[in-house]
């Protein structure tokens, strides 16, 4: 039985700038790039209209028939009336993280249906409908997201970007970190564009300075342990920590990987599995 596997990586925001709300989305700017967590989806199809879903990997708390990845194939076989599939992920994205691990998981579902099924048509529209990182996650690499996340230009660009990701036990909703930034009535000067500038022209120390999450704040508010992440990632070594998305990850950049190596053997015996090593991938 044929069977097509995806691997999709994660993503991290160097920067997120929120515009302003339009309907009951936020507008936004974001600088996001990949990194080296991966998904990966593998579909083969069956001689119904079922859809079965296994977990590998990383443990997943949701019922089959909520997960994305189930919604994403039902949404498939709708639009172009397809038999059923069986769909495994093997799950290596943290869950609940800001890292993409959903939208990673929708991405991978629509690249791999579309090649089992040979399907022709451009995977956006149904990405847009299914998740605000989604679009994003079909290709992937240094790109800037705006609008609700569905407007996608990529950046060019093969600079590897050494860090180290905390992982939080405390959760973070994303709709509940978008409310609490909202009651905070306050507008952060917009980094996208500059951060972008500076990316380009190769001024890493000056991009370095521009990394800034508009939704920090609300997301340490709801989850507390991220600001002594934060610090202990700087106390380490780390040139800047920001939060990654709505949170709850704290992420440490390093001037290099000998950095970001000694900063993980210091730090892993406080976070042991928490911490990860990570670094920027072109996809």
């Amino acid at each position: 039985m044929k069977k097509v596997s995806k691997s999709i990586p994660a993503k991290t925001n160097f920067t997120l700038d929120v515009l302003g709300v339009e309907g009951k989305f936020h507008n936004i700017e974001s600088l996001v790039a990949s990194v080296n967590l991966f998904d990966v989806v593998t579909v083969s199809k069956r001689n119904d209209k079922k859809i079965t879903i296994t977990n590998k990997g990383i443990p997943v708390d949701c019922p089959p028939s909520e997960n994305n990845a189930f919604k994403t194939a039902s949404l498939f076989m709708q639009r172009f009336d397809t038999l059923g599939v069986n769909i495994t992920i093997n799950k290596g994205i943290p869950v609940g993280a800001g890292l993409g691990g959903s939208s990673a998981d929708i991405a991978g579902v629509l690249l791999a249906m579309k090649e089992l099924f040979s399907i022709s048509a451009d995977m956006k529209t149904l990405a847009e409908k299914l998740g605000s990182d989604a679009t994003y996650m079909l290709s992937g690499g240094y790109a800037v997201m705006r609008g609700k996340g569905e407007k996608i230009k990529k950046i060019d660009g093969n600079e590897k970007i050494y860090m180290l990701a905390i992982l939080s036990e405390q959760k973070v909703c994303a709709k509940d970190c978008y409310k609490k930034y909202d009651n905070q009535k306050k507008h952060p000067v917009a980094t996208t564009k500059h951060a972008v500038k500076a990316f380009i022209n190769k001024d890493m120390e000056l991009f370095y300075k521009l990394i800034k999450n508009d939704l920090e704040p609300a997301s340490k508010k709801l989850a507390p342990e991220i600001d002594f992440n934060l610090t202990a990632l700087k106390k380490a070594g780390a040139i800047t920590s920001f939060v990654s998305g709505s949170g709850p990850t704290a992420i440490g950049v390093f001037k290099g990987k000998a950095e970001r190596n000694k900063a993980f053997a210091k730090l892993s015996p406080l976070f042991e599995k928490k911490i990860l090593k990570i670094e920027t991938v072109n996809n």
